[in-house]
């Protein structure tokens, strides 16, 4: 079953929110950087935040829930080789944008994926939703169900924090 939530949080945001869930779901934080080739380093939940503001080399972390395999050629081999994990891809702050994080994991247990739901559901209620998204090339712009940001990043876009997607051509308003 697949998992995915999307959401925007500055790095200090997501560091502790990552502690959380890894300490909920017993699992280890893992700094990951997929470019320009793979590495993987664990990493003690009070280092999250450091990592994330310091490091910008580190593109995901990932919370793995049973023994930690390291070696990986590729963040898909690390995927395949570490089952059940939750991987969280940094929404990096650049100049004036905020990309979006995404959330996401792959398991076949049922009950996996309910402990994520309830992980992404109890997040979601201490955000602000985010309602329209924007196609920035060609100005059409429509409602957005499931995205929201926190508190911060919605102070931060009042402020005149662009708030985009994967790519910059997609734009959230609140």
């Amino acid at each position: 079953m697949k998992f995915t939530f999307y959401f925007h949080a500055v790095g200090e945001e997501i560091a502790a929110l990552a502690g959380e869930w890894a300490a909920e779901l017993g699992a280890s934080l893992v700094a990951e950087r997929l470019f320009p080739g793979h590495e993987a380093c664990l990493m003690d939940v009070n280092e999250a935040g450091r990592v994330i503001r310091d490091d910008t080399t580190v593109n995901r972390i990932s919370l793995v829930p049973a023994r930690v395999e390291l070696k990986a050629d590729s963040a898909l081999d690390f995927a395949k080789k570490n089952p059940g994990s939750l991987f969280i891809l940094l929404g990096r702050q650049h100049d004036s944008q905020l990309k979006e994080t995404v959330v996401s994991g792959m398991a076949d247990d049922a009950a996996v994926v309910r402990k994520w739901k309830n992980i992404r559901d109890r997040a979601r209620r201490s955000m602000v939703k985010i309602s329209r998204v924007e196609n920035t090339v060609t100005g059409t712009s429509v409602e957005v169900k499931g995205h929201y940001c926190t508190h911060e990043v919605k102070r931060l876009a009042d402020s005149g924090l662009l708030l985009v997607g994967g790519t910059e051509w997609t734009r959230y308003t609140l």
